[in-house]
């Protein structure tokens, strides 16, 4: 996802079962609710510092782990 986005919205990509990667660019702020949610075989995101919130259930049902 480019940096000129600002904010990935709500359910933006649900249900994406083919993505198994993401890298967000760094100027991103927000990922919306649900965003990224019941993308069964994403594994692997890079999330850089600019983002300031991610949104409840962001990436429920995927296979990232946000806990350090």
């Amino acid at each position: 996802i480019p940096g000129t986005v600002r904010r990935i919205g709500d359910y933006a990509f649900a249900r994406c079962t083919a993505l198994e990667s993401l890298t967000v660019a760094e100027g991103v702020k927000t990922i919306g609710w649900f965003a990224f949610a019941w993308c069964s075989a994403l594994a692997d995101v890079d999330i850089p510092e600019s983002v300031e919130s991610i949104g409840e259930g962001a990436f429920y049902g995927s296979k990232v782990n946000l806990e350090p």
